[in-house]
């Protein structure tokens, strides 16, 4: 009879964070600092961008809001940020 051993909790989410770091890394990459209207979350494991960059959160919102009137279903907002100067 084998038992089953489970990873610790923090070791699951060390390996978590790191699947997300790299998805945001790679859904990013290129795209121009503001807004983006997306098909998921940057860390998701899917993403496709549908607009952006916008300036503002209240422009992508309004932009969204409009795609969404049309019945083409549900979109997400997210940000890319410009990195940090030596960093």
């Amino acid at each position: 009879m084998s038992e089953t051993v489970s990873k610790p909790h923090w070791q699951e989410d060390t390996e978590l964070a790191g699947h997300r770091i790299a998805m945001l890394e790679q859904h990013s990459a290129g795209l121009r600092p503001g807004w983006y209207i997306l098909t998921g979350f940057f860390w998701h494991d899917t993403c496709a961008v549908i607009s952006g960059p916008y300036s503002t959160n209240n422009d992508a919102w309004r932009a969204r809001t409009t795609l969404e009137s049309y019945g083409i279903g549900s979109f997400y907002l997210d940000e890319v940020v410009a990195a940090p100067v030596g960093g």
